[in-house]
């Protein structure tokens, strides 16, 4: 799973400011209605909140959810012992519960020591089944009245929905974008980071194979790299041979390493005028690959080109067919299915 840490910081400090502005507010809503032990309790919130922008700012994450976590835990149960039930302050336990493992799902995308969402919801049923017990044997020693007690429902009960969808949402959006990642993982070559084998397969199932050209390239001789001079020549070989490939494509054009030293080109959109361009590309591409001055040992590749077939299975054999007539006359070359001459890369 992956987040945007630099995100997530924002969006998390953006949360505290929004509950210390409500705090804040709640000061003065106890205030004028005479409630002052709920009025320090909403004033010591807003400090508590300050420290846990610091601890955020500090990338304290754990330290930071555990401290507002148990702040949003205390802060209800503070509001229900002294003003009651019926004030709809309970409904910030399962604003608390969402938000647990909301932050658990963060820190272990983030790697980090996360806070058990499935602790703080035990947490939060244990506490509001022990003040329905508390408030029935000792009622609560204030009672709120007025407009104000209807006004405080709704912005609980608003802060409880748009919080839930906001976390269900998000939760989905990352959950979305990690599956996508890791697929785009799972189809990434390790060596070159280009598409593998299996991103290849899924590639195919997306073109539209009479409009795109495939080339199949082939590393010529490169059993003997590997022989003379080390699999970790070799390996920087194929290196070079994919850097070669993106330089010299488009960023439209699928590039890929499907076999050991074979690599293949998804040409969008191409039809036969493409052809020249594509063999002064294989030329440029030989030419690269025979410098040493790298301190690699000089190579070439061979290319067997496919312009558009009926379906993806024919247009491969079309070009393996080509390449292999291609290996068969030297390598060094390109050659296009349906075309007897093959054109060979100059040095």
């Amino acid at each position: 799973m992956y987040v945007n840490k630099k995100a997530i910081i924002e969006g998390a400090r953006s949360f505290c400011i929004i509950l210390m502005m409500l705090q804040l507010a709640m000061v003065f809503f106890f205030l004028d209605l005479n409630v002052l032990p709920m009025s320090g309790v909403s004033a010591l919130t807003f400090f508590v909140l300050l420290l846990c922008i610091f601890l955020l700012e500090k990338e304290r994450f754990r330290s930071f959810t555990l401290l507002l976590l148990a702040t949003m835990l205390l802060y209800t149960g503070a509001a229900v012992l002294l003003v009651g039930l019926g004030n709809g302050f309970q409904h910030l336990f399962a604003a608390a519960v969402l938000l647990a493992f909301y932050a658990e799902y963060i820190c272990r995308s983030l790697k980090l020591p996360a806070v058990s969402g499935k602790a703080v919801g035990w947490i939060a049923l244990a506490e509001y089944l022990l003040l329905l017990v508390v408030s029935r044997l000792y009622p609560a020693p204030y009672v709120l009245a007025g407009d104000g007690v209807g006004l405080i429902h709704v912005v609980l009960e608003i802060i409880v929905l748009v919080g839930s969808i906001l976390c269900l949402s998000s939760f989905l959006r990352l959950s979305s974008f990690s599956e996508r990642v890791l697929q785009d993982q799972a189809s990434t070559d390790g060596l070159t980071g280009l598409y593998n084998r299996k991103g290849y397969e899924r590639l195919l199932e997306e073109i539209e194979p009479q409009s795109t050209t495939l080339l199949l390239f082939d590393a010529d001789q490169f059993k003997h790299i590997n022989d003379d001079f080390g699999h970790d020549a070799g390996d920087k070989v194929l290196r070079k041979i994919g850097r070669a490939l993106q330089e010299n494509f488009r960023r439209e054009d699928y590039i890929c390493r499907i076999g050991g030293d074979e690599f293949a080109v998804l040409v969008q959109n191409a039809d036969e005028s493409l052809n020249d361009l594509i063999l002064k590309k294989v030329s440029r591409i030989n030419m690269t690959l025979s410098h040493v001055e790298d301190g690699l040992p000089a190579a070439s590749v061979s290319v067997g080109a496919a312009p558009g077939a009926a379906d993806c299975r024919t247009l491969f054999e079309h070009a393996d067919a080509a390449l292999y007539r291609v290996k068969a006359e030297g390598g060094r070359g390109c050659g296009f299915y349906g075309m007897e001459q093959n054109e060979v890369s100059a040095w």
